[in-house]
């Protein structure tokens, strides 16, 4: 699966408004039929989506991540 397809899966399992951990997204996108590693996952959102479409907030020692631009 190429780099854009799975931005675009991403994008739209998180829902605006909706704040998520990274296991939360991926085990939306596995319960969705896509088979993408973890450490594929981080590399795509850290590279390719964080500050463009997703931000990232730490609370309680976690981060999660919501949509800033929308779908």
């Amino acid at each position: 699966m190429k780099c854009k397809e799975i931005v675009k899966k991403i994008l739209g399992v998180i829902n605006p408004g909706e704040e998520v951990t990274m296991k939360e997204l991926y085990k939306r996108l596995l319960n969705l039929g896509y088979n993408i590693s973890m450490q594929r996952l981080k590399m795509i959102i850290h590279y390719h989506m964080l500050h463009k479409y997703l931000g990232r907030k730490y609370f309680k020692g976690k981060y999660y991540y919501y949509l800033i631009y929308g779908r």
